[in-house]
């Protein structure tokens, strides 16, 4: 799993943490320190059997946050490095996807936001995701 900004993402495409309250002069790190997954990590990370995060130079590399040397000085620091930027690689290319996707990232918004929001709002109906108050979607069509 990568860091970067208020997102944590898997190698599978998939995101699993994103924390959108930050404004965005925000620095990173100091995003991620104060984060939940942050907190649970320094109390309960177990190693290698909990994985670990790779981060950029902006964060200060720990026990569970892996970093790139900022100087390395020998060959076996080149390609720790190396590997670090592959690895790292692989998560920005679905930062690019996701980005694609919603171009509003990209602050061009090619769609109308009312319209974005209602194509939403149908696929979490189809997902039966739960509304704000912690009730399932009903269908209420005698409406009120």
């Amino acid at each position: 799993m990568e860091v970067i900004g208020d997102t944590m993402g898997y190698d599978k495409r998939k995101f699993n943490n994103v924390d959108a309250h930050w404004p965005g002069s925000t620095h990173d790190s100091h995003i991620f320190r104060a984060s939940e997954v942050s907190a649970y990590l320094e109390n309960h990370n177990r190693g290698v059997d909990d994985g670990y995060l790779l981060g950029d130079s902006g964060y200060a590399c720990s026990r569970f946050l892996l970093t790139p040397y900022l100087h390395p000085s020998n060959a076996s620091q080149e390609g720790y490095n190396s590997a670090h930027c592959r690895t790292r690689n692989t998560i920005k290319r679905v930062f690019g996807w996701w980005k694609r996707r919603f171009h509003v990232l990209h602050n061009e918004i090619r769609m109308k936001p009312a319209k974005v929001c209602r194509i939403l709002h149908n696929i979490a109906l189809s997902l039966k995701e739960e509304m704000e108050d912690g009730n399932p979607q009903q269908d209420n069509a005698a409406g009120q």
